[in-house]
């Protein structure tokens, strides 16, 4: 049987497209090589092709058997779970909202519902898409991202009233999907992928009340950048440049809170009240964490046990641990603390369960943007850390977040079913580990 015979039957056994391209690859180097070999040993092209056939068995069984293995997955259990928790954010959100015949209220309800269902939408179809083929062309994304912060810096583009969170998190797939493309070269080019998040970090508006986001930023990157330092990406001297990185990261976000604090003549009033918030977060005149401090230390292990007076945005946006507590008891708390546990884990499981080195750091950057804000919510809500802008992925109300969330889970669902059909013979597989090695 002739090769491209060979190789016509094969390919009538696999369904999918992409899984095609994967096999075909595959198949007809093994053949090459097989027939180098036979004529290497004095056969005829002829003989060495008709050898090398024979060699790789029935075309139709082995045509089945890489259909199996190379098709599209389905990670179901995260599906499932991501849609739990969403209808346990809406049924907490209507409980909330619950007794009230306000237009305003019930109008919340329903705009929740109705981004939960785009959401969802836009999940399944990222979902579908190949992941690998968008972020191949980062450097274009890079360049009509920052053009777009631009434009809604001088407000010529709003997406949604007051949406922070999109344009900003975004930067960390983008960024990684720089930092993958360009790899293995020399340390300089490593500039390119830090002068982007640089430049997304100061295109954010300058209020103190996005300050957060810049700091989750900052460090979610710092944690790509020692990942990929560590693995080799990049020719530079660990034992130099990442204690540089880490004290950048820890130590300008440290001076530009204490120089305001200490120096308060020098800058606007309302900069000092609100640093002072945050070192005293339960000061007399922040009344929001007062009265969310004497709700959680006074909550029984089940059932309701106090009622909290603020405003609704509040409730549904920024204290919905705090409700889950105060409303159902610890006990209730701690059950949705373990599921959203549960669900950061199964997102790395994701993202670092991956034979391709862009399926890993891209999973890797938006499972750390899922998590930070998890734990960041949970700390804000128990006090251990002061108020500010945060969400608690697909379970707070809101626009932009809920959005957000499901295109970062959309991704990484994408990663893991295409996780088979990447030419994993054209990249080495990435190790994470924070081993510095001596140059």
């Amino acid at each position: 049987m002739s090769k491209k015979r060979y190789m016509e039957l094969l390919l009538e056994q696999i369904r999918n497209k992409r899984a095609k391209e994967l096999v075909a690859h595959e198949i007809t180097s093994h053949i090459e090589d097989q027939e180098e070999a036979y004529r290497a040993q004095g056969l005829t092209a002829y003989d060495a092709e008709r050898r090398a056939v024979l060699d790789m068995g029935d075309p139709v069984e082995t045509g089945v058997s890489l259909d199996a293995v190379h098709k599209p997955k389905m990670s179901w259990s995260m599906v499932i779970l991501t849609a739990m928790i969403s209808l346990l954010g809406v049924f907490t959100i209507g409980m909330i909202c619950k007794g009230t015949s306000d237009f305003t209220t019930i109008s919340l309800l329903r705009k929740q519902i109705i981004y939960l269902m785009i959401g969802f939408g836009i999940m399944l179809f990222i979902c579908k898409t190949d992941y690998s083929r968008i972020f191949q062309h980062s450097g274009v994304l890079a360049i009509l991202y920052l053009v777009f912060l631009i434009l809604q810096d001088m407000q010529f583009v709003r997406l949604f009233s007051n949406a922070v969170t999109i344009p900003y998190l975004l930067s960390i797939p983008i960024f990684c999907g720089l930092l993958y493309k360009f790899r293995k070269r020399s340390w300089y080019h490593l500039l390119i992928p830090v002068g982007f998040m640089l430049a997304s970090i100061l295109l954010m508006r300058y209020q103190w009340f996005f300050a957060s986001y810049k700091l989750v930023l900052a460090f979610i990157s710092a944690v790509l950048v020692t990942v990929v330092i560590c693995n080799n990406w990049y020719p530079v001297h660990k034992r130099i440049v990442l204690p540089i990185l880490w004290s950048c990261v820890v130590g300008i976000p440290t001076l530009s809170l204490l120089v305001p604090y200490k120096f308060q003549n020098l800058f606007p009033p309302y900069v000092s009240a609100r640093i002072s918030n945050w070192i005293y977060p339960f000061s007399v005149e922040n009344a929001n964490q007062s009265m969310v401090h004497e709700a959680m230390t006074r909550s029984a292990l089940f059932g309701h046990s106090t009622t909290l007076i603020m405003d609704l945005n509040s409730l549904i946006s920024d204290y919905m641990v705090v409700n889950v507590t105060s409303r159902y008891g610890i006990i209730p708390a701690c059950i949705l603390a373990v599921l959203f546990i549960v669900f950061c884990i199964r997102l790395f499981y994701l993202a670092l369960n991956q034979k391709n080195q862009l399926g890993m750091i891209v999973g890797l950057g938006c499972s750390l943007v899922l998590t930070v804000e998890v734990f960041k919510y949970f700390l804000m809500n128990l006090g251990f850390i002061p108020m500010t802008y945060g969400f608690l992925p697909l379970f707070s109300y809101g626009g932009s977040v809920t959005i957000i969330s499901y295109i970062f889970v959309g991704i990484l669902l994408s990663i893991y079913r295409n996780q088979n059909l990447i030419d994993e013979t054209r990249q080495k597989h990435l190790r994470i580990h924070f081993t510095i090695e001596q140059e």
